[in-house]
């Protein structure tokens, strides 16, 4: 990690985002617009390859794996596997996919995962609300 940032030129990057920053509301509101070419995006992310000590601290866990685009349909599930532990998160735009809908959605998809899994001890799922 100290490599990579060491690489970065952080001036560049300042001055690219500056220029495009007149044209981001443009941008969200074609993206908002936009039906998209697909229903549901899968995202496997796969086991996060990194080490879980940094000098002082020990990452435990990584929560808050997103979707950070405002599709108009950003309906996607996205896991992670870190630690020995599988992460999911469903990630929509309440426009689009209305909440009560996303968690019917999230809670079928846990009950089958248990069920696939025979997991015999429920663990309740976070859901996180972003707007």
């Amino acid at each position: 990690m100290s490599e990579k940032i060491g690489h970065l030129n952080a001036y560049e990057h300042l001055m690219a985002a500056e220029e495009l920053q007149t044209s981001i509301p443009k941008v969200i509101s074609f993206l908002r617009k936009s039906k998209g070419s697909y229903d549901f995006a899968f995202s496997n992310v796969g086991r996060l390859d990194m080490p879980d000590n940094y000098q002082a601290f020990r990452v435990e866990r990584l929560l808050g794996v997103t979707v950070a685009v405002p599709w108009r349909n950003a309906t996607t599930l996205i896991t992670t596997h870190f630690r020995g532990h599988t992460d999911i998160a469903l990630v929509s735009n309440d426009g689009f996919l209305p909440y009560a809908e996303a968690v019917a959605i999230k809670e079928t998809a846990v009950n089958l995962l248990l069920k696939a899994a025979a997991v015999p001890e429920v663990v309740e799922p976070r859901m996180a609300a972003n707007y």
